[in-house]
């Protein structure tokens, strides 16, 4: 994708879009909005096979941990422990952000790991607020729980974005 704000811009859509589309019981405008995000994304991109495999690959790894989360009582899917489809197209948005908008991002694992350990926890945490889903009823464990997660989980993404040999998930360019 040749505009990094567009991508950007693309993911704050995304993540209202499901906030307040969930939050106010209307999913099909989060599923309308991740439609839309992903769609342009991919038809901007300057390498659709490269983003298409690497956004399957987060959808995959997103819904594991935030369906784990939800097992262990961190994170609540209106009574529901699974991570719900809006939220894996949310976390393929996040995705779509890693080789634009924040590429400046992928030869800084560390700075990763501390933007995730803020902007993970504090996106879930504004997710409740809109009503999208609910931490545990101790917010301070849900927070405790999820600053280590999003440390790792955002490393993990930038090496899986900088794996240019595809020897992990075949993610060639």
């Amino acid at each position: 994708m040749k505009y990094p704000v567009l991508n950007f811009l693309l993911f704050q859509a995304a993540w209202f879009g499901c906030a307040l589309g969930v939050g106010n019981n209307l999913p099909e405008i989060a599923y309308t909005t991740l439609f839309i995000v992903i769609s342009l994304h991919l038809g901007f991109s300057n390498n659709r096979k490269r983003d298409t495999q690497y956004l399957i690959m987060i959808a995959i790894i997103g819904t594991t941990v935030d369906s784990a989360l939800g097992g262990l009582g961190v994170l609540d899917f209106h009574k529901r422990w699974f991570c719900p489809p809006w939220l894996t197209g949310l976390w393929m948005a996040f995705a779509a952000t890693i080789h634009y908008s924040l590429s400046w991002l992928k030869q800084r694992p560390v700075l990763g790991s501390v933007l995730g350990a803020i902007g993970g926890p504090a996106s879930y945490y504004a997710g409740a607020k809109f009503g999208a889903l609910q931490l545990n009823p101790d917010v301070l464990y849900s927070l405790a729980v999820l600053v280590p997660v999003w440390s790792v989980v955002v490393p993990l993404m930038l090496l899986l974005a900088n794996d240019r040999r595809g020897i992990l998930f075949c993610t060639q360019k």
